[in-house]
Protein backbone atom coordinates (compact mmCIF):
# COMPACT_ATOMS: atom_id res chain seq x y z
CA UNK A 1 0.00 0.00 0.00
CA UNK A 2 1.49 3.31 -0.94
CA UNK A 3 1.81 5.98 1.98
CA UNK A 4 0.43 9.31 1.03
CA UNK A 5 1.82 12.33 2.35
CA UNK A 6 0.32 15.96 1.46
CA UNK A 7 2.06 19.25 2.41
CA UNK A 8 1.01 22.57 1.53
CA UNK A 9 2.07 26.10 -0.33
CA UNK A 10 0.79 29.65 -0.16
CA UNK A 11 2.26 32.66 -1.45
CA UNK A 12 0.66 36.32 -0.34
CA UNK A 13 1.51 39.86 -0.98
CA UNK A 14 1.59 42.49 1.53
CA UNK A 15 1.23 46.02 1.68
CA UNK A 16 3.93 47.65 4.05
CA UNK A 17 6.69 51.09 3.67
CA UNK A 18 9.25 49.04 5.90
CA UNK A 19 12.79 48.19 4.74
CA UNK A 20 13.01 44.64 4.67
CA UNK A 21 14.97 44.14 7.76
CA UNK A 22 12.22 46.32 9.76
CA UNK A 23 9.21 44.58 8.24
CA UNK A 24 11.46 40.68 8.83
CA UNK A 25 11.28 41.77 12.44
CA UNK A 26 8.12 43.07 13.33
CA UNK A 27 6.50 40.39 10.72
CA UNK A 28 8.42 37.71 13.53
CA UNK A 29 7.63 39.52 16.13
CA UNK A 30 3.97 39.37 15.69
CA UNK A 31 3.83 36.15 13.65
CA UNK A 32 5.98 34.51 17.37
CA UNK A 33 9.23 32.81 15.00
CA UNK A 34 12.10 33.35 16.35
CA UNK A 35 14.38 31.71 14.66
CA UNK A 36 14.67 33.46 11.23
CA UNK A 37 17.64 34.91 9.37
CA UNK A 38 18.87 37.69 6.53
CA UNK A 39 20.58 37.16 3.64
CA UNK A 40 21.73 38.65 0.16
CA UNK A 41 20.36 36.28 -2.53
CA UNK A 42 22.87 34.23 -4.23
CA UNK A 43 21.54 35.86 -8.00
CA UNK A 44 21.61 39.33 -9.00
CA UNK A 45 20.76 42.29 -7.75
CA UNK A 46 21.42 40.33 -4.84
CA UNK A 47 18.48 41.74 -2.64
CA UNK A 48 18.09 40.78 0.87
CA UNK A 49 15.62 37.75 1.69
CA UNK A 50 14.33 36.24 4.90
CA UNK A 51 13.94 32.88 5.73
CA UNK A 52 12.15 31.13 8.34
CA UNK A 53 11.63 27.20 9.36
CA UNK A 54 8.98 26.77 12.03
CA UNK A 55 6.56 23.63 12.21
CA UNK A 56 7.61 22.19 9.67
CA UNK A 57 7.15 24.79 7.28
CA UNK A 58 9.68 27.42 5.37
CA UNK A 59 9.31 30.99 4.59
CA UNK A 60 10.72 33.21 2.53
CA UNK A 61 10.02 37.26 2.76
CA UNK A 62 11.65 38.74 -0.84
CA UNK A 63 10.61 42.76 -1.86
CA UNK A 64 9.23 41.76 -5.37
CA UNK A 65 6.44 44.41 -5.89
CA UNK A 66 3.88 43.69 -7.75
CA UNK A 67 3.60 45.38 -11.05
CA UNK A 68 0.13 47.37 -10.75
CA UNK A 69 0.23 47.82 -7.42
CA UNK A 70 4.05 48.50 -5.92
CA UNK A 71 2.77 49.69 -2.54
CA UNK A 72 2.31 45.82 -2.10
CA UNK A 73 6.26 45.02 -1.90
CA UNK A 74 6.68 42.04 0.07
CA UNK A 75 6.02 38.85 -1.64
CA UNK A 76 6.18 35.75 1.30
CA UNK A 77 6.07 32.61 0.21
CA UNK A 78 5.35 29.31 2.86
CA UNK A 79 5.56 25.74 1.87
CA UNK A 80 6.06 22.58 3.83
CA UNK A 81 9.78 21.90 4.08
CA UNK A 82 10.03 18.20 2.29
CA UNK A 83 7.84 18.64 -0.74
CA UNK A 84 10.12 16.62 -3.47
CA UNK A 85 7.05 14.44 -3.49
CA UNK A 86 4.35 16.34 -2.84
CA UNK A 87 5.41 18.46 -5.55
CA UNK A 88 5.89 15.60 -8.29
CA UNK A 89 2.49 14.15 -7.55
CA UNK A 90 0.63 17.50 -7.08
CA UNK A 91 -0.38 16.65 -3.28
CA UNK A 92 0.25 20.07 -2.03
CA UNK A 93 -2.83 22.04 -0.48
CA UNK A 94 -3.27 25.62 -1.88
CA UNK A 95 -3.76 27.55 1.31
CA UNK A 96 -2.70 31.25 0.40
CA UNK A 97 -6.34 32.51 0.92
CA UNK A 98 -5.94 31.37 5.04
CA UNK A 99 -2.96 32.58 4.93
CA UNK A 100 -3.54 35.97 3.61
CA UNK A 101 -5.72 36.60 6.03
CA UNK A 102 -3.98 35.10 8.90
CA UNK A 103 -1.15 37.93 8.26
CA UNK A 104 -3.83 40.52 8.31
CA UNK A 105 -4.79 39.83 11.39
CA UNK A 106 -2.44 39.17 13.63
CA UNK A 107 0.31 41.90 11.55
CA UNK A 108 -2.77 44.30 10.96
CA UNK A 109 -1.43 44.26 7.32
CA UNK A 110 -3.47 44.38 4.19
CA UNK A 111 -2.40 41.54 2.00
CA UNK A 112 -3.68 40.34 -1.36
CA UNK A 113 -3.49 37.27 -2.93
CA UNK A 114 -3.55 35.92 -7.00
CA UNK A 115 -6.60 34.52 -8.49
CA UNK A 116 -6.49 31.77 -10.73
CA UNK A 117 -8.30 34.11 -13.16
CA UNK A 118 -5.44 36.39 -12.78
CA UNK A 119 -7.42 38.73 -10.08
CA UNK A 120 -6.03 39.95 -6.92
CA UNK A 121 -8.09 39.42 -3.74
CA UNK A 122 -7.35 42.35 -1.20
CA UNK A 123 -8.00 41.04 2.37
CA UNK A 124 -8.11 44.48 4.73
CA UNK A 125 -9.43 43.54 8.72
CA UNK A 126 -11.98 45.45 9.10
CA UNK A 127 -11.54 48.35 12.64
CA UNK A 128 -15.06 48.89 13.06
CA UNK A 129 -16.61 45.18 12.56
CA UNK A 130 -13.76 43.27 13.79
CA UNK A 131 -13.62 40.97 10.76
CA UNK A 132 -12.01 40.95 7.40
CA UNK A 133 -13.44 42.27 3.88
CA UNK A 134 -12.39 41.26 0.82
CA UNK A 135 -12.14 43.40 -2.45
CA UNK A 136 -11.20 42.03 -5.73
CA UNK A 137 -9.60 43.69 -8.61
CA UNK A 138 -8.11 42.88 -11.84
Amino acid sequence: MKEKTYGAYATIYVKSDMPIKEFSDYFAKKTNITNYWTENNEDEPYEIITYAETLGLDLCIENKPIKKFPEFQYEIHLCTSDIAMETCYDRRYEISNWFAKYVCVVCDLMTAIKENDGYLSFTVKDKIKGGINEEYLK
